[in-house]
């Protein structure tokens, strides 16, 4: 208990700390924020390629592509919140060790920054739903 109550005190530091994840990893990019919607978009053409032309799987009536992509948005965000999450202790060290605060701030930004890809990526999903359902 004492863990979540810790967190509740530095409530202001994961809201900054995620803010500067997001920050530095579309800084970086090419095509910034574009990285949310393209990664999944470009799984979903590769699987929509070979699962149902090649092999052929039943989808129940759902055009594949959607399918694909419904599937795969929420497969990026694990994705992503494990490989960031996991060595985000380890890449601040220098951190972790000269300041005291929670240590479970560093992993949970790391997710709330691969959580905003996701609300993005599901957000497109949601808008383009109803251009793809009417044909």
């Amino acid at each position: 208990m004492n863990y979540l109550c810790d967190l509740a005190r530095y409530r202001d530091l994961l809201w900054l700390w995620t803010a500067r994840e997001v920050q530095v990893r579309y800084k970086q990019s090419l095509l910034g924020i574009g990285w949310a919607i393209l990664q999944p978009l470009v799984l979903t053409v590769v699987f929509t390629v070979v699962f149902s032309r090649l092999v052929r799987v039943d989808t129940g009536g759902i055009p594949y592509p959607v399918f694909a992509y419904a599937a795969l948005v929420p497969w990026t965000f694990f994705a992503t919140s494990l490989s960031f999450g996991i060595p985000s202790l380890v890449n601040n060290m220098n951190l972790v060790t000269k300041i005291y605060f929670p240590r479970e701030v560093i992993p949970l930004a790391s997710i709330g920054a691969a959580l905003v890809d996701f609300l993005i990526a599901s957000l497109i999903f949601v808008e383009c739903w109803p251009l793809i359902a009417s044909g």
